[in-house]
């Protein structure tokens, strides 16, 4: 897990396609939130099982058998919370240009200004996808 900022992409390993492949996009890396001093974001939710509607989602998932537990996640450092923010937006964006509808994790709509920045990152996704390998991509 990442302790510095960044974006994480969860996907299935038992799936091919990307549509149904990505789950959820978020921000890794540790965040306080709301003026806690508990760890927020994805280290924070892992480490601590603190309230998160897409977290607790996939896990009731996970449990009742509506979704494998084959999943993997993968992430991109960024060197501040907000280029974290702005990279988990340009990738929701980008996922939905191209499949018309978010992760399915990610309800909420993300605003992206130029999510054709984001787009290396996004491409370079595709070929682990369904895959088993190890993989964590970094900020070039």
């Amino acid at each position: 897990m990442p302790t510095q900022p960044g974006t994480y992409v969860i996907f299935r390993l038992d799936e091919e396609l990307i549509q149904n492949c990505i789950l959820d996009i978020g921000k890794a890396g540790l965040r306080d939130g709301k003026g806690q001093k508990e760890q927020k974001g994805l280290q924070g939710r892992i480490a601590d099982t603190c309230p998160h509607s897409a977290s607790e989602r996939m896990a009731r998932d996970v449990k009742s058998g509506a979704l494998p537990d084959a999943l993997q996640i993968v992430w991109f450092t960024t060197e501040t919370q907000a280029e974290a923010e702005a990279l988990k937006a340009g990738l929701i964006n980008l996922f939905k240009r191209e499949f018309g509808h978010n992760p399915v994790y990610n309800r909420r709509n993300a605003r992206s200004a130029s999510p054709e920045q984001y787009v290396d990152y996004y491409d370079t996704l595709k070929p682990h996808l369904g895959h088993s390998s190890s993989l964590t991509l970094q900020k070039a």
